[in-house]
């Protein structure tokens, strides 16, 4: 008795699964990865944001320190008495605060009175309604004042600092103001990777390492920036686990997918973001993917020729054993038919001799 044939499964019913579910297995990794990766990247762009933003810091404490040391200085106190003009001592207060900002690189340094008329300066031109001014107001009030700003006529940042000098009755009697120039205390942002940006209270950008980022804003509730001059650019925000990504086209210096970091620093007044371009993270992430799904279709298709070469040897070994049992069988006939043909024989011959 033959045995029946093994049918042979069609493939792409095994295959086709097992690709869908290594293709599933594959995106769970690249999402881990991805977010794995992004907290990577989170670490370093924060340990770079803070050092930009500490330097920044530092940089505004020395304006700083610097305008409360000379705000009681005799030379410039002296100016507050109420003489009549004394042409050497304000030339001597002159020299004195040249001589300052020049050390400390301040952009200018004036010497005010309580009703912010300049007594002495380091350079012509005061700052434009400083009597008017929010960080004027405080020095008079007896408390160290500082702002931002962008000057009218120059278009130039700088911030603003302001501290009281106070006359024998202690009472104020006049104020110090130190201007900072932004451009010089970013100088040394711009060799940072990491794109890092200022934005004060109105959501503009007031300092940054990519210059092309001066004087944006955004819009609140929006999903908008504004350019200083030109249309709105519109940016999508996705949230990958507790990670907030951009997609925004700022620039060909300007990461299109960026991981947004931000840190706020209340004692200016502003907020420091960082964008981290993300591509690398996505690179290593499609890597890992990539790895665990070619490991898994190699096991797969190792598996797949081992069941194939098994089912052609059942197959093979079915169709000898079915040739073999044709064989026996056919020989049997055969050996019927020949002990018939020999009984049949035999019964004549014996049917002849009784005959003769």
């Amino acid at each position: 008795m033959s045995r029946m044939p093994i049918r042979k499964p069609t493939w792409p019913l095994v295959v086709l699964p097992f690709v869908l579910a290594v293709a599933v297995i594959g995106e769970v990794v690249w999402h881990y990865a991805y977010r794995q990766e992004l907290s990577q990247l989170e670490r370093r762009g924060t340990a770079d944001m803070s050092l930009v933003l500490g330097g920044l810091i530092s940089d505004l404490q020395r304006h700083r320190d610097q305008a409360v040391a000379l705000a009681e200085h005799p030379t410039l106190t002296a100016l507050s008495t109420p003489t009549r003009v004394n042409p050497a001592r304000q030339e001597a207060a002159r020299q004195l605060l040249v001589a300052a900002a020049d050390r400390t690189g301040a952009a200018a340094l004036f010497y005010v009175n309580i009703s912010g008329d300049v007594l002495a300066a380091s350079q012509a031109d005061p700052p434009e309604q400083l009597a008017q001014s929010d960080y004027f107001s405080r020095a008079m009030d007896g408390a160290l004042g500082s702002a931002h700003a962008v000057e009218g006529g120059t278009g130039r940042r700088v911030f603003q600092f302001a501290a009281p000098s106070f006359g024998p009755d202690g009472k104020v009697q006049g104020a110090l103001i130190a201007l900072a120039d932004a451009e010089n205390v970013e100088f040394g942002w711009r060799g940072s990777q990491t794109a890092v940006f200022l934005v004060d209270d109105a959501g503009r950008v007031f300092m940054s390492n990519r210059s092309e980022l001066l004087g944006w804003r955004g819009i609140p509730g929006e999903r908008l920036l504004v350019p200083p001059d030109g249309a709105p650019v519109g940016f999508l925000r996705q949230s990958v686990g507790p990670h907030e990504i951009w997609q925004v086209n700022l620039g060909p210096y300007l990461p299109r997918r960026a991981l947004q970091l931000a840190q706020a620093l209340p004692r200016i007044g502003m907020t420091g973001v960082a964008l981290v371009d993300v591509a690398p993270a996505r690179q290593i992430a499609a890597l890992q993917a990539g790895a665990v799904a070619s490991v898994l279709l190699f096991f797969g298709a190792l598996l797949f020729l081992t069941q194939e070469r098994r089912r052609d040897l059942a197959r093979a070994n079915a169709q000898l054993e079915g040739r073999v049992a044709e064989r026996t069988a056919t020989l049997t006939q055969t050996n019927l038919a020949l002990r018939r043909e020999v009984r049949e024989r035999q019964e004549a011959q014996a049917a002849l001799k009784r005959a003769q």
